[in-house]
């Protein structure tokens, strides 16, 4: 069984990475073909009457052969605070489960999509401009999704192996719970008619989160979780075969979904950005002109993370990149590993809140609210966290000099020369952010312009190795798969929820209770805020959100504001123990740092986050007074 596992592994890399250049060339492509699109028609009055259809494409490829190459890399999200604290012996067993769970939900999609490319085939549906058959794209997605299944599993065998040579018990254990799960699996059929018959819709939806609850915290990929509690619950409220019915039509038609373009685009930016050394160079920049004050290192990493989100659009991209660049120096000038390492934690947030930003794109696409209107909100609430930011890092740093020693002081010819070198990020944030503000740009197309835009500056400066290129369309095809496939997971639940008419009834329920509904608005962000102790609190948004955001369109509240109080919050969750991922990734720069040192560097700017967020309730207008004042 190990070797069966191996010999999957070595088989399955080469074509995994093989689907990786190809997605890569498709966002390459897609890069291309928005950006002569925008300058046709403004130079030209010649847009191109292909590009949307090709652009769905193009993003077709990326999610469905990106799926696999994710599946090769583990880079699926899935939460881990409950199994790595369970004995080892408990370890063993719920790893075939997980695996178990998630080859056959992605068994079954393989086959539906079959089913229906042989109904394309029947009818030869074709698209509408191109006139593409419908069934080879359904090829393209059989393919990522076969992929994605020979995967799980080698994953699947090895867990097994694993488990297997475990002790008795262990053994004994796992066989009760694999052979409970194949007889529930096999029953689920009759199950879920029976079910629908007996149950109400009430006692469902709580079935229905909870065994959700479940999946989650035994290491199913959250996509996965979703979409395997959305399949059983339409299969409990209509049939067997409407539940699976969703499994042959959702996926595809989310990887063609043309609002999602946006994502790789910006992503690919961040990445060029990175690649091109256009981050260190900021970070210089910044350091040269207030690295004198105290905490000068602590002020300059904060300043370069804001710009870095600027055009990177993530926080684990910026907190990655910022750790590598600024851990070095702070370690250098001797300043203290927690207080250095909670700078770079909350300095990569802000990739969360100023634009352009991942989270409000996938915000904007699940509540289908405005995305330009979004990221121009996010701008004055992302400066004042910045500023917030920068005023606790100079203020422990006068009360305790030894935590942030002050820099060298620079002269004016040296700062002149520091800032020269920094036009890029400027120009980029101009052309992206200006653009969208003034209406000459859709979001996809400033992804597109500012994905070429950085594509160009990374040449210019002969800093953009071939090499380097690919590694950032590589990460881009990873990252996008990885996100949409959680999307997919995510409106294959909404299904189930909108059937039992939950997020209706519950928006009803709030809006006729005797309290302000500013109160309700506060317990929905403290809800938040306790789960971001104990999980990835963007993945709850997105479980949650089909059911929270009536509520708040029910109260009267502006979806754009609610949205920047959502991706703060988000915001907080990446940085609050125990469950805090940037936490987590500047720790791998030490080891030797304790997470607990960690924990009490973040926290003075936690507070900050706190602060910023109960003014955004106080005063609506400082999200909304740029938006609307949008072209």
């Amino acid at each position: 069984m190990q070797e069966f596992s191996r010999f999957l592994d070595r088989m399955l890399q080469p074509i995994g990475l093989t689907f990786a250049y190809l997605g890569g060339t498709s966002v390459a492509l897609m890069m291309l073909l928005v950006a002569v699109d925008v300058v046709l028609r403004y130079m030209f009055s010649m847009p191109l009457s292909f590009s949307c259809e090709l652009t769905q494409i193009l993003l077709l490829i990326v999610v469905f052969l990106g799926i696999g190459y994710c599946g090769l890399r583990k880079s699926h999200i899935a939460i881990d605070i409950i199994v790595s604290r369970l004995p080892k012996g408990t370890q063993l067993v719920l790893a075939p489960v997980s695996d178990f769970l998630s080859l056959s939900l992605l068994t079954a999609i393989t086959w539906e999509t079959i089913v229906q490319t042989k109904i394309f085939i029947k009818f030869s549906q074709t698209t509408s401009g191109l006139h593409v058959p419908f069934s080879l794209l359904l090829v393209i997605v059989t393919t990522g999704c076969l992929l994605l299944c020979l995967t799980l599993l080698r994953d699947l065998t090895g867990s097994l192996y694993e488990a297997l040579n475990g002790s008795k018990r262990t053994i004994r254990l796992w066989l009760v719970i694999g052979g409970a799960l194949t007889f529930a699996l096999v029953l689920s059929p009759m199950l879920a008619d029976f079910l629908g018959r007996q149950l109400s819709r009430d006692t469902m939806i709580i079935i229905g989160l909870a065994l959700l609850l479940v999946l989650i915290f035994v290491k199913v990929p959250v996509s996965f979780s979703m979409a395997i509690i959305g399949v059983l619950g339409v299969a409990w409220l209509v049939s067997t075969d409407t539940g699976l019915g969703l499994l042959r039509t959702v996926p595809y038609r989310t990887g063609m979904f043309y609002d999602m373009s946006v994502i790789p685009l910006f992503i690919l930016m961040g990445a060029l950005c990175a690649q091109s050394g256009l981050v260190a160079d900021l970070y210089d920049a910044v350091y040269t002109w207030i690295g004198f004050v105290p905490g000068g290192l602590g002020v300059a990493t904060i300043g370069a993370s804001t710009g870095f989100a600027a055009v990177s659009g993530s926080s684990v991209a910026s907190a990655g990149a910022m750790s590598r660049i600024c851990y070095p120096e702070m370690k250098r000038y001797n300043y203290d590993r927690g207080f250095a390492m909670g700078c770079i934690a909350v300095g990569g947030t802000l990739g969360t809140v100023i634009p352009p930003s991942m989270d409000f794109i996938i915000y904007g696409i699940l509540t289908r609210t405005s995305i330009g209107k979004l990221f121009i909100a996010g701008i004055l609430p992302g400066l004042l966290i910045a500023g917030g930011y920068v005023l606790v890092t100079v203020l422990q740093c006068v009360h305790n000099p030894a935590v942030g020693p002050r820099g060298p002081k620079t002269t004016f010819p040296q700062k002149m020369k520091a800032l020269s070198r920094i036009w890029g990020v400027a120009a980029l944030f101009v052309l992206v952010i200006g653009g969208i503000y003034l209406g000459v740009f859709t979001p996809l197309e400033g992804g597109g312009m500012g994905a070429f835009g950085a594509f160009l500056f990374a040449l210019g400066r002969r800093r953009l190795t071939l090499k380097g290129f690919v590694e950032s369309l590589k990460e881009t095809v990873e990252m996008s798969a990885m996100i949409l496939f959680i999307l997919t997971g995510a409106f294959i639940l909404s299904y189930f929820l909108t059937m039992t008419q939950a997020p209706m009834r519950l928006a009803n329920f709030l809006s006729t209770l005797p309290v302000p509904p500013l109160a309700i608005i506060g317990a929905i962000l403290l809800m938040y805020l306790a789960l971001g102790c104990i999980m990835d609190v963007f993945s709850a948004v997105i479980v949650t959100l089909p059911v929270i955001f009536p509520v708040v369109v029910a109260l009267g509240y502006d979806p754009v504001w609610y949205g920047v109080l959502t991706i703060i919050v988000c915001e907080m969750g990446l940085e609050t123990p125990p469950v805090g991922l940037n936490l987590f990734i500047v720790s791998g720069m030490d080891r030797d740092v304790p997470l607990s040192a960690i924990y009490r560097g973040v926290a003075p700017f936690i507070a900050v986050e706190i602060l910023v967020l109960a003014l955004i309730i106080l005063f609506p207008q400082i999200a909304l007074f740029l938006p609307n004042l949008m072209k």
